[in-house]
Formats: structure tokens, sequence, C-alpha cells
């Protein structure tokens, strides 16, 4: 992708390159659900319990081969907290998550 702003092309010569994430359409729904439970102040535990009551497969089930050390049996606070402090999140990116994130 050619440079177009200054920024761009300034990073272009250095040799770095502006990447740009995409939303997995898979996951990018359930992504998007567990930034709006946790914007509306719900717990981490309650967001997990509520994937794990819908049948939502946790991230290990749905892509064993990207998570072959864990088990993939249901959502646990640990991965919930961690879509949530992911940084290259796009929901996060797009202002939607600005609010802080309480553990």
């Amino acid at each position: 992708m050619p440079a177009r702003t200054p920024t761009e092309r300034s990073l272009a010569r250095r040799g770095l390159r502006i990447q740009r994430l995409d939303i997995d359409p898979c996951c990018g729904p359930i992504v998007s659900w567990i930034f709006t439970q946790r914007l509306a102040r719900h717990s981490i535990a309650r967001i997990a319990r509520a994937l794990n009551d819908a049948g939502i497969p946790c991230p290990p089930a749905a892509d064993p081969g990207r998570n072959p050390h864990r088990n993939g049996q249901r959502w646990v606070l640990p991965t919930v907290r961690a879509i949530l402090a992911n940084p290259a999140t796009p929901v996060v990116r797009s202002g939607i998550a600005s609010a802080p994130i309480m553990t």
C-alpha cells in the first residue's frame, strides 16, 4: 500500500508498515458482545458464565490449532479478561470500549 500521508511516508522511510486489522467474521460479534456487556458493568465472571450458558465455543474450541495448550471445554475468566485487555482488539481500537476495564 503506498504511503499517503506524511506520517505514513515517514514510517515507510524507516522501514515500518502500518498494519490493518480485520475483524474475524466468526469471532467479531462475540468480541463485540463481550465489550458491550463489560461496558454495561457486567462482571467478567457473569460474561464468562453467559457465554458458557449460550453454548458459544471458547477460543481453544473454536480454533484448536492456534490453542493446542488449552483444553477448550469452556470460557474461563482469564480468557475473557485477556480479550478485554488486548490492545489489538479492533473494538478497542475503534473507540467503542473507551471506558476503563475493571477487573
